[in-house]
C-alpha cells in the first residue's frame, strides 16, 4: 500500500509541475493572414526577363515557444507554409524552406514573419511583425501587368538588414498583399514581380 501511495505522491507532483507550463493558442481570425491554402505554384518575372518559381509543399505545425532548457516547456501554437525556391546565391532550388508563418507569443499577440528570396535576391529582415503591427502598414496600390492589386504591404529594409546593402543580393522591399501573398521584390539593379499563380 505504502508504494501505491508514492506512486500517487509522484504522479500528483508530476501533474502539478507539468500544470505550470501554459499553452498559446492561435485564433482562427489568425489564420487569414496566410492567403494560401499550401499547394500553389507562384512564377515571377524580373525586368531583365527572368523567370524564377516557389513551389509550395503545404503546412505544417510547430512550437514557436523557444526555451530548449526548460523542463516543461511553453507551447506557443505556430503555422508556417513550407516551400521549394530559389537559393538567393546559387544557381539551385532549396527545399524544406519556410515563405512565411503565424506563431501565438507568450505576450498574447500573433506574430507573422516571412522568409523572402527569389534568385540573386535576398531580404535581409529577420524581425516578426505582430498582427497589430502588420494591420498598421498602409494599403499601397501595385499595378502588375494588367492586374491592380490594393491591399498590397510594403515591407522596407531597416537598419538591421542594412549593413547587408553592400552585397549583391541584397534587397530593399518586398511586397505582399493581403489577398494574393507575395507580389515582389526590389534589388538596386532587378526588380520582380509575380505573374502568374498555379493550383496543380
Amino acid at each position: 500500500m505504502r508504494s501505491i501511495g508514492y506512486i500517487f505522491i509522484y504522479y500528483f507532483l508530476f501533474t502539478a509541475i507539468a500544470s505550470c507550463s501554459s499553452h498559446y493558442y492561435l485564433n482562427k481570425s489568425d489564420i487569414k493572414y496566410i492567403p494560401y491554402k499550401g499547394n500553389e505554384v507562384l512564377v515571377f518575372q524580373s525586368d531583365k526577363n527572368r523567370i524564377d518559381t516557389i513551389f509550395l509543399t503545404g503546412t505544417s505545425s510547430f512550437n514557436g515557444c523557444n526555451d530548449p532548457l526548460a523542463f516543461f516547456p511553453n507551447k506557443c501554437d505556430g503555422i508556417r507554409i513550407n516551400c521549394t525556391k530559389s537559393d538567393p546565391n546559387y544557381d539551385r532550388h532549396l527545399e524544406e524552406k519556410t515563405l512565411v508563418e503565424l506563431v501565438a507569443t507568450q505576450s498574447g499577440e500573433t506574430h507573422i514573419s516571412f522568409d523572402i528570396t527569389l534568385k540573386g535576391s535576398w531580404f535581409y529582415n529577420i524581425e516578426s511583425y505582430s498582427l497589430a503591427e502588420y494591420d498598421k502598414i498602409p494599403n499601397s496600390v501595385l499595378t502588375i501587368g494588367n492586374t491592380v492589386y490594393r491591399d498590397v504591404k510594403i515591407f522596407e529594409a531597416n537598419n538591421d538588414a542594412k549593413q547587408y546593402k553592400e552585397r549583391s543580393n541584397y534587397s530593399e522591399r518586398f511586397y505582399w498583399s493581403a489577398s494574393k501573398g507575395f507580389l515582389g521584390l526590389d534589388r538596386r539593379d532587378e526588380k520582380w514581380r509575380l505573374i502568374g499563380i498555379y493550383n496543380p
